[in-house]
């Protein structure tokens, strides 16, 4: 069975991927000798020609990360289109180390956040001009999942991500997004904070037309914060 069919591998090497995912799946120990075990079917003698073909495999290929996770999320793109009116997506940086940090972009699947591109970024990556800014690099991510979205696809980022480029960006190529505001930003001139709850519709934000939801302050486990967003969907969907 080969679940991936638009990978850039050959017949051999589709089949072994599948089974390896397969395999992972079940296994308790992740080694290659314990994957060959449950996978073992007529095709091979032994487990040990198993262990052979999986190690071609993995030391034969040099993988892009970046193509291979691009494949992964046309294939489960496409089951989602089937079933649901929108596709979100959740963007955020996540810190791993001092020098170290992961772009992320997953869909909402079941109440869990299902990662379908990640991109590695070391934190001077900017200053050695491999992108011009975070907004750059941002951009630049969207864009290798464009051919694989539908129009009207929803991107939700969290306050550090009001980037005019980005929400132009988003618009022209016919998608939305929901970023969520810092209270101290203003709305045709005036503070955030002072506007009281509902929709302001095309309105002057961080320098684009777009649709203003406040929430205003709300207590969560004990804690008070401020929430407001800013939306390019319809007004009638934001509440």
């Amino acid at each position: 069975m080969y679940i991936l069919p638009d990978l850039p591998l050959s017949k051999k090497s589709k089949k072994v991927f599948s089974l390896l995912i397969q395999a992972l799946l079940s296994v308790k120990k992740p080694i290659i000798r314990e994957l060959a075990r449950i996978l073992l079917s007529p095709n091979y003698s032994s487990p040990q020609a198993l262990v052979n073909r999986i190690r071609r495999f993995l030391h034969n290929h040099k993988w892009n990360f970046i193509d291979v996770q691009l494949n992964l999320a046309g294939f489960i793109i496409k089951r989602l289109k089937s079933s649901h009116p929108f596709v979100f997506f959740l963007s955020d940086f996540t810190y791993i180390t001092n020098k170290w940090r992961i772009l992320s972009f997953a869909v909402p699947i079941g109440g869990r956040a299902l990662p379908i591109l990640l991109i590695l970024v070391r934190f001077d990556s900017f200053s050695k001009l491999r992108w011009k800014s975070e907004v750059d690099l941002i951009i630049h991510a969207i864009s290798l999942l464009l051919p694989i979205l539908p129009k009207g696809t929803v991107f939700v980022f969290d306050r550090e991500f009001t980037y005019p480029e980005l929400m132009k960006f988003l618009m022209k190529n016919g998608m939305y997004f929901i970023i969520r505001l810092k209270r101290n930003v203003y709305v045709n001139g005036k503070p955030l904070w002072k506007l009281g709850s509902g929709v302001y519709e095309n309105v002057l934000v961080h320098k684009v037309i777009a649709n203003v939801f406040v929430r205003g302050y709300i207590s969560e486990g004990g804690k008070e914060d401020f929430y407001a967003y800013v939306s390019n969907l319809p007004a009638n969907m934001l509440s």
